[in-house]
């Protein structure tokens, strides 16, 4: 019982990614257990298996042909307002004491602001030495799964072994439409792909920009010192 349980665990997770009879079957499995016959479409379910393996490289290609420097550029400049002014208005309260306040403010000037993308997603050398220890066959497709699920064992242990480097690495791929800030490792996290029209762009007055993307912005900031940032230093 346990063997046949482990074997069908194990189809399982491969069922979609075998051949027709075996995704029929999860299909008409998958319908009786929801009663949902909708299933996604073929470029959908495409893009998000590059997603979940190749997030990395899907990621410098989208900033590489679809992100202007110049937007990031400007992000910086009405963060550090943004900030100061938060500070500002952090240091004038009168509900914390000046303990609290100067750990409040420490913490935000010691936040680490990303913005846009990680800058090795431009340089060709990096991004070739991320996946050097992929195999990829353009003959086997389920090969190359047992390959990719290979290379993101040996990631993991890599990152085990080193420690993660916080600068490079982002919780979210580039071309995600949503910010956050993320404590645990005190960052902001604003990806290029939120860094774009209508929601913000370089060329529009600094009046606009700051009463979109600088308004949210603050409201992010704020969870590095609410009742949540609070439990993290």
């Amino acid at each position: 019982m346990l063997n046949n349980y482990l074997v069908w665990k194990l189809i399982d997770r491969y069922e979609t990614e075998l051949s027709w009879e075996y995704v029929h079957a999860n299909r008409e499995f998958y319908v009786d257990k929801y009663g949902i016959p909708q299933f996604l479409g073929t470029w959908l379910y495409c893009f998000q298996t590059m997603d979940r393996y190749f997030g990395d490289a899907l990621s410098s290609m989208y900033v590489r042909d679809h992100f202007a420097d110049k937007n990031k550029e400007k992000a910086h400049e009405i963060l550090d307002y943004v900030k100061e002014a938060l500070i500002d208005s952090t240091m004038q309260n009168t509900f914390m004491d000046g303990a609290t306040k100067a750990r409040a403010k420490s913490k935000m000037q010691g936040s680490l602001d990303k913005l846009g993308y990680p800058d090795f997603m431009m340089n060709d050398a990096a991004m070739d030495n991320l996946y050097s220890s992929l195999n990829v066959d353009p003959y086997d497709y389920f090969g190359n799964l047992l390959s990719v699920n290979n290379y993101i064992q040996k990631s993991w242990n890599k990152k085990l072994k080193n420690h993660v480097n916080k600068e490079e690495e982002w919780v979210y791929r580039t071309y995600d439409t949503f910010m956050s800030y993320y404590n645990p490792w005190n960052e902001l996290l604003v990806p290029a792909g939120l860094l774009q029209f209508p929601f913000y762009d370089y060329t529009l007055p600094h009046f606009m920009n700051f009463g979109s993307m600088g308004s949210v912005i603050a409201h992010h900031l704020v969870h590095g010192i609410d009742h949540s940032g609070i439990w993290f230093s």
